[in-house]
């Protein structure tokens, strides 16, 4: 679903805003590369951003199974947004010459 601005998200409240039900904790921004696992110690999806120096910051979630697959779901629908505002369609032709019809 989406929220009054456009959005994908989970839940949106009367007003169209999103509401905080996902439950996620967010460390810090960092640029990097992304390194993803599952760790059954913790029974959570792992995901980190790493920039790989130490102590240069760290952005990481740990989520629950059906909170990656929330996760994976809006990305993939923000991923198909991209795709349809990028499509181009095809010009129609033009007939030899120059000459419109």
């Amino acid at each position: 679903m989406r929220d009054f601005m456009g959005y994908h998200v989970s839940q949106v409240d009367e007003h169209g805003s999103a509401v905080n039900v996902d439950k996620v904790r967010v460390g810090t921004s960092v640029w990097g590369s992304f390194q993803v696992g599952y760790f059954e110690n913790v029974d959570r999806i792992c995901v980190d951003v790493v920039d790989g120096h130490p102590g240069r910051g760290r952005m990481s979630m740990q989520l629950t199974l059906e909170q990656a697959m929330l996760l994976r779901d809006l990305v993939s629908a923000g991923i198909a947004d991209a795709l349809a505002a990028t499509a181009v369609e095809p010009l129609a032709e033009l007939p030899a010459g120059g000459d419109l019809v």
